[in-house]
């Protein structure tokens, strides 16, 4: 194989460790911030994540032709985002393991009898709704605790408002996650 195509490869695995490590990470980073770095949260300091937000909220919307409205597209499309990097996940756990699931059509009954053999395939929805509400829910409180706390409440708004909104996207992805 050429050493290019081994590239393509490689940028796809790595786009699949990216997707299921940042189901973790990002709800980790401002958790830790509230808990031992909240004096860092500071309006200036929104600065730092404003391409990713201005990416994730403006380009990415108008880059496609879908109604991409807070009702409809962007909550489904992030919904849809959290979906596929739990599955993503739950792949490199078993790769990991040694006992990687071959690709079966769905709803054949080898697929069904193969996933029924791994307990986290079967309760993949939960999984997605536990991690996901557990770590939202203590995201925005820690955010509203610190707002009440604060000289400077303001400066927790972003961070609780984008908690507010992780929750929401987990709501959406748990409940598409059985369709």
């Amino acid at each position: 194989m050429l050493f290019l195509t081994r590239l393509c490869y490689i940028s796809g695995f790595c786009y699949y460790c990216h997707t299921a490590l940042f189901i973790f990470i990002a709800p980790a980073i401002p958790i830790i911030l509230l808990l031992f770095l909240s004096q860092q949260i500071r309006w200036e300091n929104y600065l730092y994540i404003l391409p990713s937000l201005l990416y994730s909220f403006v380009i990415f919307p108008m880059w496609h032709k879908s109604d991409y409205g807070l009702n409809g597209g962007l909550i489904d499309a992030t919904a849809a985002k959290l979906i596929y990097s739990w599955a993503h996940a739950l792949t490199l756990f078993e790769l990991m393991r040694g006992r990687p699931l071959g690709w079966q059509p769905t709803g054949s009954s080898a697929a069904k009898g193969r996933a029924s053999t791994h307990w986290h395939v079967k309760h993949a929805r939960q999984l997605l709704f536990l991690w996901g509400m557990l770590t939202g829910i203590t995201w925005s409180g820690l955010g509203l605790w610190r707002m009440s706390q604060s000289t400077k409440p303001w400066n927790f708004i972003p961070v609780v408002v984008l908690g507010i909104f992780q929750l929401l996207i987990v709501l959406k992805a748990a409940g598409k996650t059985g369709e």
